[in-house]
């Protein structure tokens, strides 16, 4: 009788510490780019972003000459994201936020001021598609 007493609660414990599992919203399921000096395959960089339940990944992919060779240079950047249509806010592993709002047609995605330890754009803010 001990013994089924401790299994279930064993059973009860396992069961309340399952944490729900965060879903991606429809809006953020798909990659968002953006691309800074297109068809310059000497300075063409770019930027995708995508979101996995609460964490969000940049990746910036740099092109150009290094050492005589034409090269491509990719680096990821990792950090949690809220989302409520249409804001959005990022925020970096090392506390950066960048906010941004995404368009009534759901297909552009706008960041106010970006900054990244990867990425300066030429312009403030920055308008991503899919």
């Amino acid at each position: 009788m001990k013994r089924i007493v401790l299994l279930l609660i064993a059973l009860l414990a396992v069961g309340c510490s399952k944490s729900e599992e965060k879903i991606v919203p429809d809006d953020l399921k798909v990659s968002w780019t953006y691309i800074q000096d297109k068809g310059d395959e000497y300075k063409e960089k770019y930027i995708n972003l995508s979101f996995t339940y609460d964490e969000y990944l940049l990746i910036v992919i740099e092109t150009g000459l290094e050492n005589g060779k034409f090269q491509k240079v990719s680096r990821t950047e990792k950090g949690k994201f809220s989302y409520s249509y249409p804001n959005l806010t990022l925020k970096s592993s090392l506390g950066v936020e960048i906010r941004g709002i995404i368009n009534e047609k759901r297909d552009k995605l706008t960041l106010y001021n970006f900054r990244s330890i990867l990425f300066i754009p030429k312009t403030n803010d920055i308008t991503l598609t899919h």
